[in-house]
């Protein structure tokens, strides 16, 4: 049976996740410009990096690794998210919305 379907069927990478294997929403949600399954691919020592100065308070100085990818045509964040309609990234809003921006500094101090 196996043998049968897999001749219907092509391999490839899905277009909108770019074969990351999750939705949408999910890789529309940025840290330091990287999605969660980029973030997923850091070595330790790259994430040890990002996360260091964020577990010492300093939210706002933090940017994506070198060769880090936030974007399918390997972009840095612009203030907008790839594939989302045009709306504004994580790091636009939180720049808009100083008053939630401190609670966000706090959450992303205690989780690093």
């Amino acid at each position: 049976m196996k043998k049968r379907v897999s001749q219907y069927i092509i391999g490839r990478d899905c277009p909108i996740c770019d074969g990351k294997r999750l939705k949408r929403e999910a890789l529309m949600v940025k840290f330091a410009g990287l999605d969660i399954a980029e973030f997923g691919d850091l070595t330790v020592l790259k994430l040890k990096d990002l996360m260091m100065p964020v577990a010492h308070g300093a939210y706002g100085t933090v940017s994506a690794p070198s060769g880090a990818c936030s974007g399918k045509s390997g972009s840095r964040c612009s203030g907008r998210t790839t594939g989302c309609g045009g709306r504004l990234c994580a790091q636009e809003r939180a720049r808009r919305t100083p008053n939630l921006f401190d609670e966000k500094r706090i959450a992303a101090q205690r989780l690093a």
